[in-house]
């Protein structure tokens, strides 16, 4: 409840930070994260377990990660979101072609259906990744839109019951997104 408490007021505090001139991509070192919507509801998987479950947001503990933004390795930089609970780590966020839901889907490295892009107002670059004063976790990175490389559309966050969507790019704050490492 603590950590929830903290994660609200951090969200508070990051729509007072002022406009940057430029965004940055972040480097997780393929730690695992919370992603927290601008509502502070967090990213997680439907109950459906495999491939096909949907991708939505719900009050959690941010104790537990579920999700790694991998790097790929291209020269612009994209990431691959993995689910961290699948032990054959090889699970990934993909889009719905027919309504553009987010869920996790097999990992096939050539679908750039499972490509993105994050870019953030603020980027934490200069934090250790885990000292001893950050035991409960830290902020990585926040104001960060998700784009799809595949279609060019902004992840949007709703409520619960809607999940996760790829819409037009438009700034909104439900195309906002905080990262929490947890260390």
């Amino acid at each position: 409840m603590t950590m929830i408490f903290v994660a609200l007021s951090a969200m508070g505090m990051a729509s007072a930070l002022p406009a940057p001139s430029e965004t940055c991509s972040p480097n997780f070192a393929n730690n695992g994260l919370s992603v927290l919507a601008h509502n502070s509801l967090e990213w997680t998987v439907g109950s459906s377990s495999g491939a096909g479950g949907l991708v939505y947001t719900m009050t959690q503990d941010l104790t537990s990660p579920n999700f790694r933004f991998e790097q790929t390795g291209s020269p612009d930089v994209h990431y691959i979101i993995k689910e961290v609970s699948t032990t054959s780590n090889d699970l990934v966020v993909s889009f719905s072609n027919a309504d553009g839901s987010l869920m996790v889907d097999d990992i096939v490295e050539s679908k750039d259906r499972q490509q993105w892009n994050v870019q953030c107002n603020n980027c934490d670059a200069s934090r250790t990744w885990a000292t001893s004063d950050d035991s409960a976790g830290y902020f990585a990175a926040m104001g960060c839109q998700i784009i799809s490389i595949n279609s060019g559309f902004c992840v949007k966050a709703s409520d619960a019951a809607e999940g996760l969507m790829l819409v037009d790019c438009d700034g909104s704050d439900s195309q906002n997104f905080t990262f929490f490492v947890t260390v």
